[in-house]
Order: structure tokens, then C-alpha cells, then sequence
């Protein structure tokens, strides 16, 4: 007999229901910025990537290459070329993780393939109707540039939001499964660099010499990776400094009052004499570093010290943006 579905118990997460994990306002956040980030990276592909046939890399890349060869939408526009491209990808990610791990890069992937047939439609002839009449045009290096920060700031956008544009991240993850000793950025970076190496061979790229297209998109793909990870981490770095000394009390009183700040300590053992150690740990700002060298050498000027670099730090003290 069928179960009714009033029987049925909800799903939890520990005790609590997954229906209550839901806001519906930090929903609309991300939505937003989905919508934000897609418009950002569609109007750079629309802007520089296609004038100058510059490959992204990833689906995106492929997608590109397609249509250039196509006849530059004479058979599909690159939206619905991207769109086609991930959906047997989006499928393979559905059967190994379920839908539940996918659906948000579904969504991802339509707005983000509907972005870019739109900002087509209002900006694909900028370059014929701005630049190509300059008598000095700008070096193709300065549109490489441009290009990669702002997609980089539109995929950082969209990775806040917790969405994706599906494609080669989840074939990443798929052969992270399968092949041993292979990581998700090594996977990533290795797809990139066999799509713009084949833009190089695609007669299609031939405005200006292949191989100088091929180094323009390295440097964007570059500059977009560094801006994800702005957008995501944000400029905003810190120091772990990592403290032995005999006099790690003396210096952990220094921390609390005159610099404010707070540490923990950590139990340790020399290796060679066995003798067990504090070793203190303190998270500090940049610009705190100096005072704290400073004053672990007037306390103990054989204090053994290690600052290493803290990308992202959260809690109190470090105030920086939640993302959504």
C-alpha cells in the first residue's frame, strides 16, 4: 500500500527540520547576487573575450571555441552553446552526488547562459562601434586585464552566493573520486590550460597571432582567479604567529594588555631534549606584528618565532564580512 504522505517524517539535519533551514531573505540575497555576478562575467565575455578571441578556459572556454567556429552565432549563441555543454555534466553530477548537491549550479548555469545571450544582444558590436574606429587602438594586454579582473569578480559574486556555473567543477570532483592523488585544483588548472591550448589551433582565433591569444588568456585566466579570491577572502590578511619560550607567560600578559588581543596555548615537547613547552598561538593583524616582535624580545630575546599567513580569520576580534 502506498504511504501517505502525512506519514512521512520530515528530513532533519541533527534535531532540527530542513524546512527550518530555510530564509528566505538570505535566499534572495544569493539569488541577487547570482544575478549580479552572471550580468559581470557575461559582459566581459561579450566585451573583451569575444572581440579579442580570448578563451576563458573551462566549459566556457569550449563553448567559446564552438562558437567561434561556428560562424559566431550563425548556429547557436554562445548562451545556449554553454547551456548544452553543461547539461550532460550537470546530469553526471545529479546521478553521483543527487539533486540536492546540484540544483543550485542548474540554476547557476541557466542565469549565467541567459546573461550572456543577453548582454550579446546589447553589446556585441561595442568593439565594431567604439574601438575599431580609434586610429591608436588599446594593446590587446590592457582588455586581457580588464577582462579577467571583472569575470573573476563576477564568478567570486556567484561562489558567495553559493551557486556555481556548473562545468568543469564538477567533472573536478567526479575525477578527484576516481583518480588517486589528484586534486580538485590541480584537475581545474590542468582543464584550463588544454582549452586555451586548443583556441591556439582553432583557425577561428585569428585576429591577432594565436599564440599571443593564448598568453592573454593565461593572464586573464590568472587575474580571474585572483579575484574570486578577493571577492571571497577579501584583502583583509592576518598573521598566526606560533611563540615558544620559557617565558611564554610573561609574553601572553604583554598580548592581553597592550595589544588587546587574546591566544591560546598549545602543550608541546622538544624533540631532541624531550622537555615539554608552551607554545602560544596569536592571530594579529598586519600592522600588529611589529609591536609583538618587539616586545617578545624585550621579554625573551631567545623566544623561538614563527608568522605564518592567516588568509581568511573569523571570530571575535576580526571583523570581517560573514559570506551570505
Amino acid at each position: 500500500m502506498a504511504e501517505d504522505k502525512r506519514d512521512r517524517k520530515p528530513e532533519f539535519i541533527g534535531n532540527i527540520p530542513l524546512w527550518e533551514h530555510f530564509n528566505f531573505r538570505d535566499e534572495l540575497l544569493n539569488f541577487l547576487l547570482l544575478v549580479v555576478g552572471s550580468f559581470i562575467c557575461a559582459s566581459a565575455i561579450s566585451i573583451v573575450y569575444i572581440p579579442l578571441n580570448i578563451s576563458m578556459g573551462g566549459v566556457s572556454g569550449i563553448a567559446t571555441i564552438i562558437y567561434l567556429m561556428t560562424g559566431s552565432g550563425d548556429f547557436l549563441s554562445l548562451g545556449t552553446l554553454s547551456l548544452i555543454l553543461n547539461i550532460p555534466i550537470l546530469l553526471l553530477g545529479w546521478k553521483y552526488f543527487g539533486f540536492r548537491m546540484v540544483y543550485r549550479s542548474i540554476i547557476g548555469t541557466v542565469v549565467y547562459s541567459f546573461m550572456i545571450d543577453l548582454t550579446e544582444r546589447f553589446m556585441g558590436d561595442w568593439y565594431q562601434r567604439i574601438v575599431a574606429p580609434l586610429e591608436t587602438k588599446p594593446d590587446g594586454l590592457v582588455f586581457a586585464i580588464s577582462g579577467g579582473v571583472a569575470f573573476g569578480i563576477g564568478l567570486g559574486l556567484i561562489f558567495r552566493g553559493h551557486y556555481t556555473t556548473g562545468g568543469s567543477d564538477i567533472l573536478a570532483i567526479i575525477a578527484t573520486k576516481h583518480i588517486h592523488n589528484l586534486t580538485v585544483g590541480q584537475f581545474l588548472f590542468a582543464f584550463d590550460v588544454v582549452v586555451v591550448s586548443a583556441s591556439v589551433v582553432v583557425s577561428a582565433f585569428g585576429s591577432s597571432p594565436n599564440i599571443v591569444n593564448a598568453l592573454y588568456a593565461f593572464i586573464a585566466l590568472y587575474l580571474s582567479g585572483r579575484m574570486i579570491d578577493l571577492v571571497l577572502v577579501g584583502n583583509h590578511y592576518s598573521q598566526a604567529c606560533l611563540v615558544i619560550s620559557d617565558k611564554s607567560e610573561e609574553i601572553a600578559e604583554i598580548i592581553i594588555k597592550e595589544l588587546d588581543r587574546g591566544g591560546t596555548f598549545l602543550e608541546g615537547r622538544g624533540i631532541y631534549t624531550g622537555e615539554r613547552k608552551d607554545v602560544l598561538l596569536v592571530v594579529l593583524e598586519n600592522r600588529e606584528i611589529p609591536d609583538l616582535k618587539k616586545a617578545i624580545h624585550l621579554i625573551d630575546p631567545a623566544a623561538f618565532v614563527i608568522v605564518l599567513d592567516a588568509k581568511e580569520v573569523t571570530g571575535e576580534g576580526f571583523g570581517k564580512r560573514d559570506i551570505i
